[in-house]
């Protein structure tokens, strides 16, 4: 499972990357891939990805599909790798579904029961699907969200070139929250290539070793997030052949073959370039 944090509350484009770093892997590595979030319903990446209106096809009612009817079937024992699928919202059918979040997802008010039912179906979905990409927020995780975080294979942590942020972050929240994860990147949204604060410079300033990209800001995609229409432009942004990607396309198409190569899905044979 990739999970994609931010220790910043606003300001790293870890969402945005979040919505669209699937698309990339589904249609390039002919993986099957699920997306799912910690938060409530219609928030976060549903923000960018759904309509306000129902769109035909899909089943968007909390009550038949999402993190509500999922804890009901696992409540009830018959919640598996085959059917999960049934309840969740098919963005490219056959390759890339989508768990809608629970009414209740930002409270932070969950018990142990409600998490290990949680739990359950994280399980199930890591069977289902081969790949899984969770939105785990910004700023302080909620419970979902540190189980989450938790249990990934790859927690990519989402930046930006606020210096000042930063220093707090790498000195009070990130040590101990990458004790928890088996292996984590960097990622910062929203890259300006002009500022002093580049890439490497950050890294040399927190001491940071692991693998690091950037993406730059972009306004088509910007505007795709606001009107709701955020695949059919990432698809055209990160086109299959490279002369048609754009500088965001080819940004998200490098931290996908990072991604990629950390699973070892099939066709990852380079490492994406990162820093």
């Amino acid at each position: 499972m990739i999970t994609i944090w931010s220790p910043l509350p606003s300001g790293s484009g870890s969402t945005l990357l979040a919505a669209c770093l699937p698309a990339m892997l589904c249609t390039a590595y002919s993986s099957s891939c699920l997306l799912l979030h910690g938060g409530a319903l219609g928030d976060r990446v549903e923000a960018g990805l759904l309509p306000s209106n129902k769109l035909e096809g899909f089943r968007t009612e909390e009550e038949d599909s999402g993190m509500r009817a999922l804890q009901r079937m696992y409540l009830s024992g018959r919640l598996d790798s085959r059917n999960i699928k049934d309840y969740t919202a098919s963005l490219i059918p056959g390759k890339l579904d989508l768990i809608r979040g629970d009414q209740d997802g930002e409270s932070g008010s969950y018990g142990a029961i409600q998490l290990l039912q949680y739990s359950g179906i994280l399980t199930a979905a890591l069977s289902g699907y081969d790949v899984v990409i969770a939105d785990a927020g910004n700023g302080l995780p909620n419970a979902l969200d540190m189980e989450l975080i938790s249990r990934s294979d790859l927690l990519i942590i989402g930046l930006n070139q606020n210096l000042l942020a930063l220093d707090q972050c790498f000195r009070d929240q990130l040590p101990a929250m990458v004790e928890h994860v088996k292996q984590y990147c960097f990622v910062t949204g929203k890259y300006d290539a002009s500022s002093h604060a580049s890439l490497l410079n950050m890294k040399r300033r927190y001491g940071v070793k692991s693998w690091a990209g950037t993406i730059p800001y972009c306004t088509e995609i910007q505007d795709a997030w606001n009107s709701r229409n955020l695949l059919a432009a990432m698809l055209r942004s990160g086109g299959v052949m490279r002369r048609s990607r754009t500088p965001f396309g080819e940004a998200v198409t490098v931290i996908a073959a990072h991604v990629a190569k950390q699973l070892g899905l099939p066709g990852a044979a380079a490492e994406g370039k990162g820093a």
